[in-house]
């Protein structure tokens, strides 16, 4: 739930800040929390920031078990995770090469025809994109075989990303931060 991602994104940004090994590896942070493509108005807005609290205050104004605005939530499951990943590769305020992209969600790639348009992106960028599942067996729960799901491979293929599954985390959005 966001309520874990609440509970552990300080401790874990601290950890990676203060340990001596990992210290200034990230001096940038974006968070671009996402859902459907039909309530795109009232999505929560991208936050960018050089101070890993700011990132850590706007997980905790996300409302948990509830969808932005006012609409009722949407039965679709697909997201618009491409659309998504072009519009943050496109910002200004990201930084390149050497970023790494989480993407944490529990729902397949809506729009995983428009993955070859953005591969070339994604390779020119020397990004590391990385997907995590979660609480699920497979994204929207319709196996790995069809072609939304197998396309997630194809995308951390061209940056030497992952695709994990974990549990205990059930929001969709997109965490970023930037190595130096």
């Amino acid at each position: 739930t966001i309520f874990q991602l609440r509970r552990s994104i300080n401790a874990s940004l601290n950890a990676i800040n203060s340990d001596p090994t990992t210290a200034g590896w990230f001096t940038n942070y974006v968070l671009y929390p996402f859902d459907s493509g039909l309530n795109r108005a009232d999505w929560y807005p991208v936050v960018d920031s050089t101070n890993p609290n700011d990132i850590v205050n706007a997980i905790g104004n996300i409302q948990i078990n509830a969808f932005p605005g006012s609409a009722p939530c949407s039965t679709q499951c697909p997201r618009p995770i491409y659309g998504v990943l072009a519009d943050l590769l496109n910002r200004t305020s990201f930084a390149m090469p050497n970023s790494v992209i989480l993407v944490i969600t529990r729902s397949s790639p809506e729009d995983y025809l428009t993955l070859n348009q953005l591969s070339s992106t994604l390779q020119s960028a020397k990004v590391y994109l990385n997907f995590a599942y979660t609480n699920i067996d497979s994204p929207c729960g319709m196996g790995w075989n069809g072609n939304d799901a197998l396309s997630l491979f194809r995308a951390v293929s061209y940056n030497s990303g992952n695709v994990f599954t974990v549990c205990a985390c059930v929001c969709v959005c997109v965490c970023v931060s930037n190595l130096c």
